[in-house]
């Protein structure tokens, strides 16, 4: 085929054994680089589940970490009402509130079973906030009447949430997982 008086095409050639052996290497490479790509799919699944397997273990322990603290929290609340420091009494209450609401937060990622809980410790992290900000506004009012029902109410949920720690702990990660999923 001419065009312009150049020969692009001749269809007289034939192939030589060099074409068709390039011809055979081409094929090759381009099944080892599907093949390549099939395992790249696979090892990046796999590199996915064990991202997730991970992270869904570390949100795991942080809330153990988070739940296993309010017990020394509330220790330290009682210590400082014992004492009559309004001001270690608010700094105490201000670090429940935000443990509480963290909880929440984490608890809400890892499992739906936990609903009640959660809706507890985010009453009673607003609960124990209002109590705190009424210490100051109130210096004559004694302590125990401004936190006594919030200091009652960490009492009655402290254990509902010491057994929610043990039964998370419990738990494995994969049956964590699973019932987020449902």
């Amino acid at each position: 085929m001419y065009i312009n008086d150049w020969m692009w095409l001749d269809l007289s050639a034939a192939p030589s054994v060099l074409d068709l052996v390039a011809f055979a290497i081409g094929a090759a490479a381009l099944g080892f680089a599907i093949w390549q790509l099939s395992k790249t799919q696979s090892s990046f699944v796999a590199a996915k589940n064990a991202l997730d397997h991970t992270r869904k273990s570390l949100i795991k322990n942080r809330v153990l970490t988070v739940l296993s603290g309010f017990e020394s929290l509330l220790n330290r609340v009682d210590a400082a009402s014992a004492a009559d420091n309004r001001h270690a009494l608010g700094e105490e209450l201000t670090q429940f509130s935000f443990r509480a609401h963290e909880a929440v937060a984490l608890l809400n990622e890892i499992d739906e079973d936990t609903a009640e809980i959660e809706r507890m410790l985010d009453n009673l992290a607003d609960n124990v906030s209002d109590a705190r900000s009424k210490l100051f506004e109130s210096p004559d009012v004694q302590l125990q009447v401004l936190v006594g029902i919030p200091v009652a109410q960490i009492r009655i949920l402290l254990p509902r949430v010491n057994a929610l720690g043990i039964t998370l702990q419990n738990k494995s990660i994969e049956s964590i997982a699973n019932q987020k999923e449902k």
